[in-house]
């Protein structure tokens, strides 16, 4: 990574990059839970070697070290084989980004499975089933159509349920859903007669 590590929102700001980066390559359907959704994350994650960033500068080692933003953050360095006091700090600022890193990861894995979880509830309560394919994409699938509705955490609905803003099936045939995952889109379409 380039860019300076100088806040934790640094640190949050590349667990989310890292997400977003694996989120489309995610291959799941609507009978997916927060748990499992959140292991086929962190598989991706480990798969295509994202991890914390690497400090590769001795200003932004030393930052790092001397400074006050990532006090909270104490792991144990074994400094024994640092041949002189600027291997010390750029372990030190490795270690202390790799500890920061690792406590936000989690957080953010949970909360970004907890989103897509809502639109898989979303996706039941529409009348699709549990055997519908979740669609992910760095944008928007049906943003070109007006929308029905949308549920009090913002996911689109595309139905023909009277009462709401727009009800008419998406291309008059077809229900969807679909809602935004930090930077990425996760959708579901489908035929309302395949599930009755």
């Amino acid at each position: 990574m380039s860019d300076f590590i100088e806040t934790m929102q640094d640190v949050v700001n590349a667990a989310n990059s890292n997400i977003s980066e694996v989120i489309t390559q995610l291959k799941i359907d609507c009978s997916n839970d927060v748990e499992t959704i959140s292991q086929e994350i962190e598989s991706l994650l480990d798969s295509n070697a994202f991890n914390a960033p690497d400090i590769v500068y001795y200003a932004e080692a030393w930052g790092i070290v001397a400074g006050s933003a990532f006090n909270a953050f104490d792991p144990f360095i074994d400094f024994s084989d640092c041949s002189n006091a600027l291997e010390c700090v750029m372990r030190e600022a490795n270690e202390i980004i790799t500890e920061a890193y690792n406590s936000v990861l989690h957080d953010r894995i949970t909360e970004t499975a907890e989103t897509i979880h809502e639109v898989i509830e979303a996706v039941i309560e529409t009348g699709g089933d549990k055997s519908i394919d979740l669609v992910f994409g760095g944008s928007t699938c049906h943003g070109w159509a007006v929308h029905n509705r949308e549920t009090e955490a913002g996911i689109a609905i595309y139905d023909d349920k009277p009462g709401h803003y727009n009800p008419e099936k998406l291309e008059g045939e077809l229900y969807a859903v679909e809602g935004s995952v930090g930077a990425a889109y996760v959708s579901a379409c489908w035929n309302p007669n395949d599930y009755e």
